[in-house]
């Protein structure tokens, strides 16, 4: 059964995430790891084709701790960074990060 948390899905086989306009897809064979972060990992995080701000933070980024990454946030609280087979990296921001979690696994 697919879990609804705001504009992410997660169901046995992949994860979508709803954008204003089209969807992100990850299969869930293609992640390699995933993880809590701290909103302090944040630090230093510079735009490179995105936008933050009122209505979220969305787009390429990078940082030092992180690297270069693609992030889909309605807010900088309960984040977490999945690491993909392809060296992509995504960070999210669910309602329930701990929920997310065990349905990602």
């Amino acid at each position: 059964m697919a879990f609804h948390q705001k504009k992410i899905l997660v169901s046995k086989i992949n994860i979508r995430i709803i954008k204003g306009i089209g969807e992100i897809l990850i299969t869930k064979d293609t992640i390699i790891s995933y993880r809590q972060i701290e909103k302090s990992e944040m630090a230093g995080t510079i735009r490179r084709m995105a936008s933050g701000g009122l209505f979220g933070f969305f787009g390429k980024f990078s940082n030092p701790k992180i690297g270069k990454f693609s992030m889909y946030a309605t807010r900088m609280n309960n984040l977490i960074l999945i690491k993909l087979k392809d060296g992509s990296q995504i960070v999210l921001s669910p309602d329930n990060p701990t929920e997310f979690l065990n349905d990602i696994s």
